[in-house]
Order: structure tokens, then sequence, then C-alpha cells
């Protein structure tokens, strides 16, 4: 707004110089006029000519400092309406760069999120699920225990898988027991049943809901299990493997009931001798 004032001012001073150039121009020579018709024609002549010749340097004078001043107002105009333009241009670039650093921070943001979400993901994988067979482990198992009210438990264990490991190795043993994660995954199928692989040959199958799967039938389906695993054979390359798992199952005790299975896996594993093939099951009530 001052510059603007400061022009317009310059502009009008200028039309101001010229304008009262051409009025004493005018006003020389009507009076140059004037006096050729007086009596002394020669000396008048001369003292106007003088006269007017300095108007007329006067006003030349006027006219080139209106000139110029008009011109440098001009001049000061152009150069204001190129740094006008210069600094909208610089205005849009700044928007258009603002605009892609905040898509690239949006996107980076959404990255971000995705990339903890996966981790959490990840984390809550590695936390709550065994390495070898994908099934819950112990850690899902004990909150599992807190969230349920479990009426039934069994803990299954591998006879002997300790001495097929050391005989095959730990690469064969892993993959028997991925194959036997399998086979018991395959026989679970009420969605009131969970299967858990809480660390080496252990597996336990715990029931929330007794209305479907009372005591008995619990019993009974855990003996089929263990009967159809010592029939199954497991096959890897050129290997071929049996083997047969004991159980121990208990009804009660809320948090205690994988103590109380514990108990009766050991007591299943006494009573059986080392050529014994048939079922070995002990159950336990609090």
């Amino acid at each position: 707004m001052n510059f603007n004032k400061k022009l317009l001012t310059s502009v009008s001073i200028s039309l101001l110089l010229l304008s009262y150039s051409l009025f004493l121009n005018v006003k020389s020579i009507d009076f140059t006029d004037e006096m050729l018709k007086s009596t002394h024609i020669k000396e008048q002549i001369f003292t106007k000519l003088e006269a007017n010749l300095k108007s007329q340097k006067y006003m030349l004078y006027i006219s080139i400092t209106a000139i110029t001043i008009l011109l440098f107002a001009l001049y000061k105009l152009l150069w204001r309406y190129r740094e006008t333009q210069k600094r909208l241009l610089l205005g849009k670039k700044n928007e258009k760069h603002h605009k892609n650093m905040h898509s690239k921070l949006l996107k980076y943001s959404n990255d971000l999120e995705k990339e903890i979400s996966k981790k959490t993901a990840e984390l809550e994988l590695n936390t709550y699920t065994h390495f070898l067979s994908a099934l819950p482990n112990r850690n899902r198992l004990l909150e599992d225990s807190n969230t349920y009210e479990f009426k039934q438990m069994a803990l299954l264990n591998i006879d002997k898988f300790q001495k097929f490991n050391d005989v095959y190795g730990e690469d064969i043993g892993n993959i028997a027991l991925k194959l036997s994660a399998d086979f018991l995954n395959s026989k679970i199928s009420d969605s009131s049943t969970f299967l858990y692989h809480i660390g080496g040959d252990e597996f336990v199958i715990a029931v929330k809901d007794s209305i479907k799967l009372n005591n008995t039938l619990f019993i009974k389906k855990i003996e089929d299990i263990l009967n159809c695993y010592k029939r199954e054979s497991f096959i890897y390359e050129d290997k071929k493997f049996n083997f047969m798992m004991s159980a121990g199952l208990a009804f009660s005790g809320s948090k205690k009931m994988m103590a109380y299975a514990d108990m009766a896996l050991k007591d299943a594993k006494m009573q059986r001798s080392e050529m014994l093939e048939c079922l070995s099951l002990t159950t336990t009530k609090s």
C-alpha cells in the first residue's frame, strides 16, 4: 500500500510539472505577440526572446525532470510487478513442496503404522504360538485358563521320544513333532475343545464346555486319539515311524488342572512297562 501511494504521488507530480511547463510556453508566446505591437519593438523583442529562451530552457528542464520521474515510476512499477510475480511463483512452488511433503509424511505415517501392526502381530504370534507346530503354546494356555473355566484337560506325551531324538537327530525329531501335531489337530473338531503344544513332545487338550462332552465321553475321546496315534505311520522320505502316547486327565481344579493332569500322566507312564503297547491312562479328580 505505501509503495502504491508513493507511485501515484510521483506520477501526479510529473503531470503537474508538464502542465506548468506548457502553461509557461503558451504565456511566453502570447506575451511576445503583445510586445511586437509596442513602440520599442526591437529592444523588447530581444528582451522577450531572452526571457522566452530562459523560459523554454526552464520548461525543458521541467519536462526532462517530469519524464525522468515518470520513467522511474514506470520502472518501479514494472520492477514491483516482476517481484510480485516472482513471489507468486515462489509461493506456488512452496505450496506444491508442502503438499508433496505432506503426502510423503502421510505415506510414511501409514507405512510406519502398518509396520508397527505387522511387528505387533509377529510379536503376538511368537509369544502365543509354538514355533514348530504353529499351535497355541503354553503362554496361550495360561491366558486361556484365566479366560475360560476348563472342565476337562488331558496332558499328552509321546513315549520315549527323547531316545528317538537321540538316534535320528533333532531335525528328524522336529519333523516327527510337527507330524504328530498335525495328527492331533485333525482329531479336534469341536469348537469348545482346544489343542496346545506346550513344549517338546507335550500337548494339551482342554475342554471349556462339558455339556456336549461329559467326562465319560472325554475319556473315550482321548482313548480313541491314543489308539489311532499308535496305529498311525509317519513317513518322511524313506523313513517310516510309529509312536505311542501316554495321557493324564484332570476334570477339576481350576488353575491346578495342569498340575493334576501332570501327576496323572506320571502315574500312567509308571504303570506302562517298556514292551506294553496297550493304552495306559489315569484320571485324577480334586
